[in-house]
């Protein structure tokens, strides 16, 4: 039950209850910002993607506060997902 198409969306929590969608990434390689998520996940230790990889990643600057990682297929599948957070400065 893999998912091996996965969308990652980012939700923060609103005192209100409600959520607002902070992010989304489907296929890191896509992203403009390819390279600097790269670099990124290299310093943080995090395991390499091979080129044409359809994972999921972003780099967020997000203030303290109550956060969601979503993952589902690009049509909305379900499936199982790994999600790691990481510092990196």
């Amino acid at each position: 039950g893999v998912l091996a198409d996965p969308r990652l969306q980012v939700y923060r929590h609103l005192p209100d209850g409600g959520t607002e969608l902070l992010a989304t990434n489907d296929d890191w390689m896509t992203d403009a910002r390819a390279s600097v998520t790269l670099g990124a996940a290299a310093r943080a230790g995090a395991f390499p993607w091979t080129a044409g990889s359809r994972d999921a990643a972003m780099i967020l600057q997000l203030p303290a506060g109550s956060y969601s990682a979503v993952a589902t297929g690009p049509a909305g599948e379900e499936g199982v997902v790994l999600v790691e957070v990481y510092s990196v400065r």
